[in-house]
Formats: C-alpha cells, sequence, structure tokens
C-alpha cells in the first residue's frame, strides 16, 4: 500500500514539473514571438521612417539643382532650402569666374555667393539653349541607388544629369549628358547643410563645345587675366554707370573699326547700338556680383563681374562682357 502511494505521488510530482515545464516553454515562445513581431515592427517602422526621410531629402535636393539651373536669386527662397552657411563643393567649372584652388575644386560658401552661383549656371544654360533670346536649357538630375546612408544626417548617392534639347548646325537635335556622384548633409532642421558633386568636367564641356559656338571655355577672375583675354571679341568695363569701357581686345576693335584708345571711355550701348534699357539693368546687376547674358537679334553679350584683385570675397571693381554674334 504505501509502495502504490509513493508511486501515485512520484507519477503526479512528475506530471507536475512536466506540466510547468511545457508551460514556461510555452512562455518562452510566447515572449520570443512577442519580441520578433515587436523587432519586425520596429524594423518596419525604421524602414517606412528612412523612406519618407529618403523621399523628403530627394525632393530637397531635387529644389535645389533646379533653383540654381533656373537661375534664382532670391535670398529668402534659398533660405528655405538651405542653411545660412550652406557649402557647395564641385570640380573647376570655366562657365563663371573663380579663384584658383589647389585642391582643384571649387567651394560655394553661404547663400548670397550661391545666389551668384546660380546666377552664373543660368548664363550657362541659356548659350547652350537653341534660342539664347528666349530660352534658357534644361539641367534634369536624376538621383540613383538612394540609398547609401553615411549617418543619420548624411549620405552619397550617383546622379545622371540631361541636358534639355540643343540643335547643331546640321539642325540635329542633341543632348548633354553627365553623371557622378553626390554627397549630402541635413542640418537637424531638414535644411541642405552641405553638398559636394563629384563629376568628370572635361566630358561636360567637350560634349558641350561640339553643338554649342557660344559657349565660353574660360572666363577670367581678375581685371589682369580680362587684358590677356583675345579668344572673343571682349572689353573690360567700369564697375557702376554708365560703364565705360576701359581695355578693349584687338577682336573687339576689329568688330567695331576702332583703334583701341578710340573706344576709352565709349559705352556698348553707344558702339554696339544696342537702345535696350534691359541692358544697363544686366550691367548694373553683373556689377553687383551676378553674371548675365544679355540676348537680342544679332548679338549676345556675356557680363560677367571681375575683382581688382584675387582675393576670396573680393569687391567688384569691373565688368567683363564677351560679345558674340548670332
Amino acid at each position: 500500500e504505501l509502495d502504490r502511494e509513493r508511486n501515485r505521488l512520484n507519477s503526479r510530482n512528475t506530471r507536475l514539473k512536466k506540466k510547468h515545464y511545457v508551460d514556461s516553454l510555452k512562455s518562452k515562445v510566447e515572449s520570443l514571438t512577442q519580441k520578433k513581431e515587436e523587432l519586425l515592427r520596429n524594423r518596419a517602422e525604421n524602414s517606412k521612417r528612412e523612406a519618407d526621410q529618403l523621399k523628403e531629402w530627394q525632393k530637397r535636393l531635387q529644389d535645389v539643382l533646379s533653383m540654381r539651373s533656373n537661375g534664382v536669386t532670391d535670398e529668402k527662397k534659398w533660405a528655405t532650402f538651405v542653411t545660412e552657411d550652406f557649402k557647395m563643393s564641385l570640380p573647376l567649372t570655366p562657365y563663371m569666374s573663380y579663384i584658383p584652388s589647389p585642391k582643384n575644386k571649387r567651394c560655394v560658401l553661404g547663400i548670397k555667393v550661391m545666389c551668384k552661383e546660380a546666377a552664373s549656371m543660368k548664363v550657362l544654360c541659356q548659350s547652350l539653349s537653341k534660342d539664347p533670346t528666349h530660352e534658357s536649357l534644361e539641367m534634369n538630375f536624376e538621383l540613383k541607388d538612394f540609398h547609401f546612408f553615411l549617418n543619420a544626417k548624411k549620405f552619397m548617392c550617383k546622379f545622371i544629369c540631361t541636358s534639355g534639347p540643343m540643335c547643331t548646325n546640321d539642325k540635329l537635335t542633341y543632348r548633354v549628358r553627365f553623371e557622378g556622384m553626390m554627397r549630402a548633409a541635413f542640418h537637424s532642421e531638414g535644411k541642405l547643410e552641405e553638398l559636394e558633386l563629384i563629376y568628370d568636367p572635361t566630358s561636360l564641356f567637350n560634349q558641350v563645345l561640339k553643338v554649342s559656338s557660344f559657349f565660353l571655355k574660360e572666363v577670367p577672375y581678375s581685371v589682369r587675366q580680362t587684358e590677356s583675354f583675345g579668344c572673343h571679341s571682349a572689353v573690360t568695363l567700369k564697375g557702376s554707370f554708365p560703364f565705360e569701357i576701359v581695355h578693349a581686345n584687338e577682336k573687339f576693335q576689329e568688330m567695331v573699326g576702332l583703334a583701341k584708345f578710340e573706344c576709352f571711355d565709349r559705352t556698348l550701348s553707344d558702339l554696339l547700338k544696342v537702345s535696350d534699357g534691359n541692358f544697363v539693368s544686366l550691367l548694373e546687376s553683373a556689377a553687383k556680383g551676378f553674371a548675365r547674358l544679355y540676348a537680342n537679334q544679332t548679338l549676345l553679350i556675356f557680363c560677367f563681374p571681375i575683382c581688382t584683385e584675387i582675393s576670396v570675397g573680393g569687391s567688384v571693381s569691373n565688368v567683363f562682357c564677351v560679345v558674340r554674334r548670332k
């Protein structure tokens, strides 16, 4: 009788232990399942958050690049997209005056300088369009592989830039296309803080030179350089109204049929018979640091701000004009 009672107790204890063990396993499974579901839920939320963040950054970048191509010079508008100390780095490009850099790249610092960069970019786009008199060439940036995070505020991606249609001399439509890498950093407020464009400028400008007779391969960055500029008809003007000529190269002298000294203290409006009041407004804008392009039915006049000395942030002392006949 005692043995039967002992066996009964042992069986009962065994069943209780087994039940407790099974219950503990169920509890562990439920706990692990909850943790897995929470992990998957957090991962999905993070993926969605990253996707939304990338989408927002992509839109911000597209807006900034579009504003640059369209020549937006409104500082308040730029301030809604970039920080006050915004920095953009890119390869040396001859479409605007720049200070040479030992690192073989050019830096644009701050909103004020970015406005001047945008004005110069628009001059480039106008000079490449089919009709510079009425339109500006579009430069469309397409962002690729938009997933390479460096950290919570920085990332890199590939870009492809394609221009609008240009016409060659044989009336064929042609587009410029180049690609490279883009590195961007954003402020906590969501504004763009830093942007670096990495591409081969030689390839880009070799394409451009094939189809555009108006494109300027080099723009002087000092008064001394303007005096040795001989690629096209060009003059250097004083930096204030009425913008008299202080230097004229040989090709400009041949264009207007005057000797060098006969051009001095004259105005472009007088020598080229440009009576359009808009031309003077463009010269005034150039004297404030913004590159401009004047175009009518017969002439293209590129206007660039020039500093007396080579110095970062040097004040504009002259306006350099390149005159091209269509």
